[in-house]
């Protein structure tokens, strides 16, 4: 066999090869390999509010705070609520965690589950009535 008929023979199966594994992509034929890759790990959001509660039932005059650190335990991932009580996590791998909110020397805590892309949400309320 010449080189030039070995190389087109290479080019038509490289072809050919680059034409299975895309249609299989759009298919799904390699979506249940996605969960084997950690950098393909199915992925959700969780958006936590924090507001201060004011001692009363009444959730009309509860105040957004800002700059309260919120933790999701068992990972790296920390962040501090902006000026409307919002901390927003994303790409948060699915599973069940434990929430920790801090506000001065107070913390509260929550679970939550994430779900593949979907946003989960928990809110705080400090100085929350006994009633």
């Amino acid at each position: 066999m010449e080189l030039e008929s070995k190389m087109a023979l290479a080019a038509v199966a490289i072809g050919f090869l680059t034409f299975v594994v895309g249609f299989g992509y759009y298919f799904g034929w390699w979506d249940q390999l996605y969960d084997y890759i950690p950098w393909f790990a199915d992925k959700g959001d969780l958006k936590v509010t924090v507001y201060d509660a004011k001692q009363t039932a009444d959730t009309s005059d509860d105040v957004p705070l800002a700059n309260v650190t919120v933790s999701i335990l068992s990972t790296e991932l920390v962040k501090k609520t902006d000026e409307n009580g919002t901390a927003y996590f994303s790409d948060v791998d699915v599973g069940d965690y434990q929430v920790q909110a801090e506000w001065g020397s107070n913390v509260l805590a929550k679970n939550v589950t994430i779900t593949k892309d979907a946003i989960a949400t928990l809110t705080f309320l400090f100085n929350e009535s006994a009633s």
